[in-house]
């Protein structure tokens, strides 16, 4: 209850901020005011910082190191002298000259900590001769609060990102050029997995992209140390925004010495990055003079880009600063995938024929404030061929098409966002198909022989021996298990809803699961939901090609299985286990638990559950995260498998698990085209389409269920509700001209 008391508070700090600060517009134009209010917040986030140093000196008797900076350096606090620190300016801020005083406070802050310098706004305050009880009240507003109250939920982090989302949505076209929507960027992230090395975006924004890159690093467990960011900006004001958003949350960055143009002033001309994450202007006119840049070396290999739209420029830009292996993510106009305008095409045919694509993507549109259009992602790549360290196959002459349009959910009355589903389903996608099928071991086949009953490849939903093998709809329409043939009847603390498992539809059958969840998966829900452990996010009842997991935590690929009596049904066992290989096939480790050790045992299955996070940091090849580098060689599972795991069989038969038709295609590594979502193409047949990049072209259109009602049937009723209706429409126009009549206006 605490914790949702907090939230609640945070957010209502957020929105008094802005209504507080919405209270200096007209004085102050929108596309101003953001630089103040953020300045503000930074200032109170860099003094709380500093006295809470201030007083651990203190307590340490180290008073005569009080205003020593390297004793605030080292702990990566910035050094604030009394006249640029909040308590000062709270001090005055009632008196006529409070604007001065807070410019001040700022050049001081920049003047002492030079990696600030550039970076907080320049005598704003000042020069927008702002009126003073306005201030005076967006002072008292951020006094209220605590910025280091709570590391873990990075009060201020969220509020700059509420800020810029919300200055955003209010500047319109003139707000894309300062920030990126949040969901767009974590799918970036979510692809590119940027783990270790440099990360670079050319045009940089306030800095979105880097934030949710080591977001996305400390989440799993990683080490934001391990990442170096490059970036450059165009716009003084912007390149000031991101110098803060990246100073708050203590990313060391190189934006270059000055705001600067990127093809015409590039800060980093030797640099080669191992990730390129970017959303470039889009179709951005008249980017260079007719005989500007004709030879420039980035462009080596390729024809000079076309004067009127940049788009191309970009993508070669960046293709020149990437190292031999790196991967880069970034955003275009649609337009870009298929124009053939002022040579685009050739260069977009050039860039295929050199295997350099890896991964389109079609977004849905309404997700940008810029433009209501759809947009795309473009993915590429220095080389396709087999990496061991990260997991990847051998993709060479494969490009992987998304279509993405029919996701998404309205938050508002124009704009769309990408879910946590959405961007899992995605990532998890393009995963499957870019990394490695995993080999087993001989210990993880799955032995025929003495068995009492062998699943027949998971297929049509009967076992060998068990009946009719025909398909049945239920497989047809993705869930491919009859777990009535496999179960015995349950006792009735397990929930009526599991003795019979045979639903048409997955969806359906996650709902009712979820309605009618045993009180164990209850009880355990209770501690895993809203983010209550470790801040991390759980899912329940979450779907994984044909199978439903319990519990699933996306960010640690980890899922929990709870287990009763049933489960020590030797046929329930085998296929216990042969899903419990599928999933680690696919990268996804799971921990079983008896459902009385959720009850007598709570405290101790979450501690086990904690110990697993980050388990694909120090894993096998064999069983890990793909992207990661393997450090260990953990063989531990950490798993309770059936005892089945490992017996002989008859002859030494063996079948290997991905030889399961339900399972994990060769060398696809689980991953399989879905008619309408997903394709991966050959080059020959990108060529077939005249090199066009839009996924629609290869994804085709998804497969209609057939809902089994013969054409017959449902046209009959369909029009007997067609002729009722039509009956009410003219019992309806006899009631209207009856109070026609009745005011006197009659045929």
């Amino acid at each position: 209850m605490a914790k949702k008391t907090s939230s609640k508070k945070e957010q209502s700090i957020e929105e008094s901020l802005w209504n507080t600060a919405n209270k200096l517009r007209g004085k102050v134009e929108s596309s101003e005011y953001k630089h103040v209010v953020l300045g503000l917040i930074f200032l109170k986030f860099a003094s709380d910082k500093f006295e809470a140093r201030r007083e651990e000196l203190i307590q340490e008797g180290k008073e005569k190191y009080l205003d020593m900076k390297e004793f605030y350096n080292m702990k990566n606090i910035f050094f604030l002298p009394e006249e640029a620190r909040w308590s000062y300016i709270m001090q005055h801020a009632k008196q006529e000259d409070i604007s001065l005083k807070i410019d001040t406070a700022l050049h001081t802050v920049e003047k002492h900590n030079p990696s600030l310098k550039g970076a907080l706004p320049d005598n704003y305050f000042s020069r927008l001769g702002m009126d003073g009880s306005k201030l005076s009240a967006l002072l008292d507003t951020i006094n209220n609060i605590n910025t280091i109250a709570d590391e873990k939920e990075d009060i201020v982090g969220r509020v700059y990102e509420f800020f810029l989302g919300r200055f955003a949505a209010v500047e319109g076209k003139g707000g894309g050029e300062f920030y990126t929507p949040k969901c767009v960027v974590n799918l970036i992230a979510e692809m590119l997995e940027p783990f270790k090395g440099k990360i670079y975006d050319p045009c940089c924004g306030s800095g979105g992209m880097f934030v949710q890159s080591i977001k996305f690093v400390e989440s799993h467990n990683g080490n934001k140390k391990d990442i170096s960011v490059y970036g450059q900006e165009y716009t003084a004001t912007t390149y000031k925004l991101a110098k803060m958003n990246l100073a708050i949350r203590g990313i060391s960055a190189n934006l270059g010495e000055v705001p600067a143009d990127t093809f015409f002033k590039d800060q980093h001309p030797d640099l080669k990055a191992d990730y390129i994450m970017a959303n470039p202007p889009f179709n951005q006119s008249e980017w260079r003079g007719k005989n500007e840049l004709v030879d420039d070396p980035r462009w080596k290999g390729y024809d000079v880009p076309p004067v009127g739209n940049a788009n191309y420029a970009w993508i070669i830009h960046m293709l020149s600063k990437l190292s031999e292996n790196g991967t880069a993510g970034f955003v275009l106009a649609n337009g870009s995938m298929s124009s053939n305008t002022s040579g685009e095409g050739e260069l977009r045919r050039s860039m295929i024929e050199n295997d350099l694509v890896d991964c389109m993507i079609a977004l849905p549109g309404q997700l940008f404030y810029t433009t209501q259009i759809p947009v795309c992602l473009w993915f590429m790549t220095k080389t396709k061929k087999e990496d061991k360290e990260h997991g990847y196959r051998n993709r060479e002459g494969e490009t992987l098409f998304i279509d993405a349009r029919e996701m998404g959910t309205m938050i508002d009355r124009v704009h769309k966002e990408l879910t946590e589903e959405d961007l899992a389903k995605i990532a998890q996608t393009y995963h499957s198909w870019r990394n490695a099928p995993q080999k087993l071991s001989s210990s993880e086949e799955i032995s025929e022989g003495n068995k009492p009953k062998k699943l027949s490849s998971l297929e049509g939903g009967v076992p060998e021996g068990g009946g009719d093998s025909k398909q049945t709809p239920e497989a047809e329409s993705g869930y491919q298990i009859n777990h009535a043939d496999l179960q015995p009847p349950l006792l009735e603390n397990e929930g009526e809803i599991r003795g019979s498992m045979n639903l048409p539809y997955l969806k359906t059958f996650r709902k009712n699961l979820r309605n009618n969840s045993t009180a164990a998966e209850a009880t355990l829900w209770t501690m895993l939901s809203k983010k209550q452990l470790e801040g991390r996010k759980f899912r329940r009842q979450h779907s994984v090609e044909n199978y439903i997991l319990d519990f699933y935590c996306p960010s640690e690929r980890l899922a929990i299985e709870l287990d009763g009596e049933v489960h020590n049904d030797v046929i329930q066992a085998e296929y216990d286990h042969e899903r419990d290989l599928f999933l680690k096939h696919v990268g996804i480790k799971v921990l079983r638990f008896e459902n009385k050790e959720v009850f007598d045992h709570a405290e101790n299955v979450l501690e086990a559950v904690k110990k697993e996070f980050g388990w694909y940091k120090t894993t096998t090849p064999a069983y890990g995260h793909p992207s990661l580098e393997r450090r260990g060689n953990n063989t531990d599972d950490s798993t309770k498998l059936s005892s089945l795991e490992g017996e002989g069989s008859e002859g030494n038969n063996t079948q290997k698990y991905s030889s399961l038709k339900g399972g994990v295609p060769e060398g696809g590594g689980g991953y399989k085209d879905i008619p309408g979502y997903c394709k991966s193409a050959t080059l020959k047949e990108i060529a077939a389409n005249d090199y066009v990049l839009t996924p629609g072209r290869y994804v085709g259109m998804a497969d209609v269920e057939d809902d089994g009602v013969p054409f017959e049937e449902k046209m009959g009723a369909l029009t007997q509700q067609l002729y009722k209706q039509m009956n009410q429409s003219g019992a309806l126009d006899q009631a209207i001209k009856e109070n026609l009549k009745l005011l006197g206006y009659e045929e």
